[in-house]
């Protein structure tokens, strides 16, 4: 396939675009800067900035739309402007590209886009899957989320196929998560923030490039898909088995009242906020996870 990757220096992009090319895909990177793709990929690629797809109406196969502000950082109003205003530019020019195909070619690529498990809001133990209802109450990344999947659904609408990705958490040792605890746990300052009770929906970056990757060989897959792993896990057994892995302690507690006071709405949605969401769909399609579960995955 011809595929072009919107957002393809992140830390989720630069693994997707490089499993793209050793299947043998021809691969597009989309991006600002041509300087900094080029920094990024050594591989055989071409490069577009956000002003060459609008010259460019060569017919492409498969679009996957990752770019958007990193949702880290405090959460100013103008930093949550970034989140989703970057967020909808990107699928709306998407979108007009798609369209213009559509006119020259007959086909438009599909598109999948990346959206996020936010969309179910906090709930607790709560199960969620992608036939749960959508709370009424949204948090600040439940609306990125519905704003995101409700731009996106115009396509669906102008006849572009259309699936959207719910991401978790991603863990990789090499960026995300896991990246930035990690000196933490090194110097044994591991902890368990809050009460610990509040589930993590997480997948390995490994299962999520395989899950892109399967997906996008399913044409007849589309509406919402859960990229996350089979079995969540709560942020106290995380946390334990990380601190575990590294051979580290772990013996700090980290109030919720301290999470509020230093890292704001950020802290209280991402660190304390539990979401107990699994791939229900993902699993009917037939789709084999390499890191079923957390201790699986730290035991590799």
């Amino acid at each position: 396939m011809k595929v072009l990757i919107a957002g393809a220096t992140g830390f989720i992009g630069k693994a997707l675009a490089r499993a793209f090319i050793l299947r043998g895909d021809q691969v597009i990177v989309l991006g600002r800067s041509k300087a900094k793709m080029k920094f990024v990929f050594e591989e055989p690629i071409t490069l577009w900035t956000w002003i060459d797809l609008e010259t460019h109406s060569e017919p492409i196969d498969l679009i996957v739309n990752l770019s958007g502000e990193n949702i880290g950082g405090w959460w100013s109003k103008k930093k949550k402007e970034k989140i989703l205003n970057s967020r909808l530019a990107a699928i709306k020019r998407l979108i007009a590209y798609c369209n213009r195909q559509k006119e020259t070619s007959e086909k438009s690529p599909r598109l999948l886009q990346a959206s996020g498990i936010g969309i179910y809001g906090i709930r607790g133990d709560r199960v969620y899957d992608e036939n749960s209802p959508l709370p009424e109450d949204p948090d600040f990344l439940t609306e990125v989320a519905r704003s995101v999947e409700n731009s996106a659904s115009d396509a669906a609408s102008d006849k572009v196929p259309l699936l959207i990705m719910r991401f978790g958490v991603v863990l990789n040792a090499n960026g995300g998560m896991l990246e930035q605890l990690f000196p933490l746990y090194k110097y044994g300052f591991g902890t368990i923030f809050g009460t610990g009770k509040q589930f993590l929906s997480w997948i390995s970056r490994t299962d999520l490039i395989k899950a892109i990757l399967f997906l996008s060989d399913h044409p007849d897959l589309n509406g919402s898909i859960n990229l996350v792993a089979k079995e969540p896990i709560t942020q106290r057994a995380f946390s334990k088995a990380y601190a575990k892995y590294l051979n580290r302690p772990l013996w700090l507690r980290f109030p919720e009242f301290m999470v509020k006071i230093l890292l704001g709405e950020m802290g209280e949605t991402l660190l304390l906020g539990s979401q107990k969401v699994i791939p229900t769909r993902l699993l009917e399609a037939g789709f084999d996870f390499e890191y079923p579960n957390l201790n699986y995955y730290f035991s590799k």
